[in-house]
This record gives C-alpha cells, structure tokens and sequence, in this order.
C-alpha cells in the first residue's frame, strides 16, 4: 500500500508558490528569504557554550531522553497540523514542486517521530505555519 499520494494540481500550485524558497536554498538568499529559527532539547546553545561535554558525558539512558522529548514534540506538532511531503520534479530551470500527502496505515505522528532517527531532511512542509522542517545533530528541530 502506498503511503504518500500527490494532491490536486491546483492545491499544489497554490503550496509551490508558498513555498518557493525551497527551490533557491542553494542560491543566494537574503534573511528575508530564507530565514530559520530552531528547537532543541538543551537550555543553551551548545556551539556559542562550548557545551559538548554534555553530550560525551551522558550516559545512554540520558541520551534516550533527549531523543524521546523530541520524538514527543513532532507528535504533537503534527496533531496541530498534517505535514506535507515535497520532492523536486525537473531539472535545473524546469524544476518544480511536487506535494504529496500521507495515507498510511502507521499513524502520522509516530512516523514522522521515527523519521528523527534516520534522516536530516525529511522534506516536510506545515502549509498552516509556513515552514519546512529538519533535523540536526545534537537533537535539535530547525523550522
């Protein structure tokens, strides 16, 4: 069974459009452009603390934690809003949004949650928010 199906063609023009900075990251963008802000699970930025400690010196259970708070915060996030998937259809000036949304059996918010677990960029768009979604090392959100 499939688990993504593409929307309608007028709807994903509508989202293309919206989200037409996804198709310039690699270009120069201004801050109005492409701007970001981001979650994570420690109080304090670890790079501008030179915090890295704290990771080496957790222990397992500590860093199950940490992965489980976030996995708990996209579950949430997605019971406010359904993302949509995107991938890039075309090449180079023909390319072009593609959104699709999800209909699998598992539920939305445990797949989105053990996405966490596999992959950087999950290529997830909130059309309500306005923002795309991905993930970092050190178990940090970026929007």
């Amino acid at each position: 069974m499939r688990k993504f199906l593409n929307i309608n063609k007028m709807d994903n023009a509508k989202l293309a459009k919206k989200f037409a900075f996804l198709l310039h990251y690699n270009d120069e963008c201004s801050k109005e452009d492409c701007c970001w802000a981001a979650i994570t699970v420690f109080d304090h930025w670890l790079h501008q603390s030179n915090s890295f400690h704290l990771i080496k010196d957790a222990s397992a259970a500590q860093q199950s934690q940490w992965t489980d708070t976030i996995k708990q915060f996209l579950r949430l996030l997605v019971q406010l809003e359904a993302p949509l998937k995107y991938r890039y259809k075309g090449r180079n000036t023909k390319q072009h949004l593609q959104f699709v949304r999800y209909v699998g059996n598992e539920d939305l918010g445990c797949y989105v949650a053990n996405m966490f677990d596999d992959i950087y960029y999950p290529n997830m768009v909130f059309d309500q928010l306005g923002v795309e979604l991905w993930f970092e090392d050190y178990w940090t959100l970026h929007f």
